[in-house]
């Protein structure tokens, strides 16, 4: 690694700056099977949130606003879990996706549902579609020419869903089936694409975006840095579609490689570890559009000290509407000595103030969330908003 001890980064002052008063609901959502890997979304109006086996639509006070539903009621077959929900909000749709795996193993794929207006507890046009390899660990995200897939499976593994068709339940829908180019990548291939937001949509033949952790800790990359991808899709031409390595941006130095396999991250009340998810960026790569140029935010999983406790590193990029990506500002949050914080999600708002929440654990606290923030006129690289409390964990996890 190129840095001994201690990430560069790190925020050597704690923030200062009482947020505004959050608007925050905690409840307690649905249970699954084990992992029951949790996803939801947030519309005008509902939550709507996934785990293995079923979903269920909140109002955002935390009141259920139906029954939990079976995912397979969708599609009418059987799934295989691993659900991600998102909130198309250019077009006020739901999204909802699940594996499929046939019990020969000789079909695999994803199952895909848009919903066929903006109510969740509507009705809901399905489709599927079939991959040779299982494509495991998907990242989707919301695009003006396509819904986007990554999955860390050796080819395929970069994908476009015909999304135009599929708001119209039109089953014709097609997928255009790519292969990243070959480089280094911690041994995870579901990279994180771009992921519109805001009140601008991406001009329609606007590249896609995907990012990429770099670690000098990879074998064959000299020096860390984010490489970024380019995906250039046309539905006229499929077969001309393509992914490519558009830059590299170098960061300052990072660790995202951990001692153990799937457990280094402390908790109190027990020896077992729980997993830090590192080497790649955490969902979502959030895009934005402001007058004169566009943002992407991101976030990972950073080794601090090189003892495995976890912190985040978050960057904001830019680019002038030049197709040419720089990094603006970056930032590695861990306020103190003893805690890790792993697991992040960052989000920029209209006024280009900035949002980071994350998992939260240390020797005296259990799991639980916690965030912070800065406004865009902050200095650059800290977050200065003090740390609060999303919900406090009450347990151990020792499973």
């Amino acid at each position: 690694p190129q840095f001994k001890n201690i990430d560069p980064l790190t925020q050597k002052s704690p923030a200062q700056i009482s947020g505004r008063n959050m608007i925050q609901e905690n409840w307690d959502g649905q249970l699954g099977s084990l992992p029951p890997d949790p996803t939801g979304a947030a519309g005008t109006d509902y939550f709507l949130q996934a785990v293995n086996d079923q979903y269920r639509v909140f109002n955002k006070d935390g009141t259920a606003a139906a029954s939990a539903i079976s995912l397979d009621l969708i599609w009418g077959v059987e799934g295989r879990g691993d659900p991600i929900v998102m909130y198309d909000k250019f077009a006020e749709r739901w999204f909802i996706s699940q594996f499929y795996l046939l019990p020969d193993m000789d079909d695999t794929g994803v199952m895909i549902a848009v919903s066929q207006s903006s109510d969740p507890l509507g009705e809901y046009y399905a489709y599927t579609f079939s991959f040779d390899e299982f494509p495991d660990y998907p990242k989707y995200s919301v695009w003006s020419n396509g819904y986007y897939m990554s999955a860390n499976a050796d080819d395929d593994n970069c994908c476009v869903f015909e999304r135009d068709k599929m708001l119209l339940g039109d089953p014709g829908a097609r997928i255009i089936k790519m292969t990243f180019p070959d480089f280094p990548d911690g041994d995870f291939r579901s990279h994180l694409p771009a992921d519109a937001d805001g009140p601008n949509e991406p001009e329609i033949d606007e590249p896609c975006y995907f990012f990429v952790v770099q670690d000098d800790s990879f074998d064959g990359v000299d020096v860390d840095h984010i490489k970024v991808l380019k995906a250039t899709v046309n539905w006229d031409a499929p077969e001309t579609s393509t992914i490519t390595i558009s830059q590299s941006l170098t960061t300052a130095p990072f660790n995202s490689v951990f001692s153990g396999t799937y457990a280094d991250i402390r908790q109190r009340g027990t020896s077992q570890k729980l997993d830090p998810i590192n080497s790649i960026f955490m969902y979502r790569a959030q895009y934005r559009r402001f007058d004169g140029y566009n943002t992407i935010v991101l976030s990972q999983t950073v080794d601090v000290d090189d003892t495995d406790r976890a912190g985040v590193r978050w960057y904001e990029l830019r680019d002038n509407n030049t197709e040419t990506w720089s990094i603006y500002q970056q930032g590695t949050h861990s306020p103190d000595e003893e805690n890790s914080r792993w697991i992040s999600g960052i989000s920029m708002d209209y006024w280009g103030n900035i949002g980071l929440a994350y998992s939260f654990s240390g020797p005296d606290d259990y799991a639980g969330l916690r965030f912070t923030g800065r406004h865009s006129a902050d200095p650059l690289g800290e977050m200065t908003i003090i740390e609060e409390v999303g919900i406090a964990g009450t347990g151990s996890q020792t499973t």
